[in-house]
């Protein structure tokens, strides 16, 4: 939930052009309660302050050992969340993308009983309907 979040890490996630009523609402949460937020992947441009950390998926190893910056803010955060852009885990390195991803949200507690921080944000809604039907194109 987004206005549980008090700090936000996109990873490869344009929410202006793909998901813009989750971009008002992270908007919301950065001008209400000062969320932090920060992203990694296309440096994209958003209508608040965005800590960006690179463009370089290498950084998702750095914060699993605990050796990035942002590691401190994701530990002192009450209910952080991961908003994870499709692009992200589109293609050869997806998969690697995908298991880093995975083990921040493990290592930083994004999903625990009464927390899910963790978001995929697709590009095509009805695509992820047909996919919790068990349809498969």
């Amino acid at each position: 939930m987004i206005e549980a979040a008090d700090f936000c890490l996109l990873i490869n996630a344009d929410l202006r052009v793909d998901a813009p009523i989750i971009n008002a609402r992270v908007r919301k949460q950065y001008l209400e309660r000062g969320m932090r937020i920060a992203s990694i992947g296309c440096n994209f441009s958003y209508n608040y302050q965005v800590d960006h950390l690179g463009d370089d998926m290498a950084l998702l190893g750095e914060i699993c050992n605990g050796d990035h910056e942002i590691c401190k803010a994701l530990m002192a955060a009450e209910h952080p969340m991961i908003i994870l852009g499709q692009d992200a885990i589109v293609g050869d390195k997806g998969h690697a993308v995908l298991m880093n991803v995975l083990r921040i949200a493990r290592k930083f507690n994004i999903v625990r009983d009464g927390w899910n921080g963790f978001n995929v944000l697709h590009k095509a809604a009805a695509r992820v309907g047909d996919l919790y039907i068990g349809f498969i194109p």
